[in-house]
């Protein structure tokens, strides 16, 4: 998987230069990311119902890397299809999807919030990391056994937090994997995807 060794490398020639992930206290205690509004509560209920609800697509027994191989970004042509989706997303929506980027620099998920999943780290990954896609892959088998990864970023939230975007990644050997950039819509409760922005499979 091509894309996967420029993943990998590139994270670790540029890792050094990420910022932390931002957060702040409000007054009930919760952590929120900066400038942004988005609770830890918030992110982590996300992510456990989409974690829960499609279980095909995140294998449950499949490893989940901590942080995600490269940064989200969201293109200009990612910018223009979501500003064509009147009925999904509303004026400021945007910008506040944008500070959500800005401030997510370094995001790294918590396993004290994902029960029960197999969270490993990203910084072990790079340890394995060898001259070649097939010399990790060997690396990673000998340390974790057969199967392979997720990787998901930081969630991207709406305004009024309806609507969440993420980039997901799955990565299984190398001619195997498939990902993401997905939205998701909360519709009486239950978050429901409602249309990819960019899907590859390899």
């Amino acid at each position: 998987m091509r894309r996967f060794t420029t993943i990998v490398f590139l994270f670790g020639l540029f890792s050094c230069g990420l910022e932390p992930h931002k957060t702040l206290n409000n007054q009930t205690g919760d952590k929120q990311l900066a400038d942004s509004c988005v609770s830890d509560s918030t992110i982590y209920s996300f992510l456990n119902f989409i974690l829960q609800i499609d279980s095909g697509k995140f294998l449950y027994h499949e490893k989940i890397a901590d942080r995600d191989l490269e940064n989200f970004i969201l293109t200009k042509e990612d910018s223009l299809t979501i500003s064509k989706m009147k009925d999904v997303f509303v004026k400021g929506d945007m910008a506040f999807i944008y500070s959500q980027l800005k401030h997510g620099i370094g995001f790294r998920l918590n396993a004290k919030f994902l029960p029960d999943k197999p969270i490993i780290s990203t910084d072990t990954l790079m340890n394995l990391q060898k001259n070649d896609v097939q010399s990790f892959w060997d690396g990673y088998r000998k340390k974790f056994g057969n199967g392979g990864f997720h990787t998901f970023s930081l969630p991207l939230f709406s305004k009024d937090k309806s609507i969440a975007i993420i980039k997901t990644g799955y990565h299984c050997g190398s001619l195997c994997g498939s990902g993401g950039i997905h939205i998701y819509k909360k519709v009486t409760g239950k978050w429901i995807c409602v249309s990819s922005l960019k899907n590859w499979i390899s």
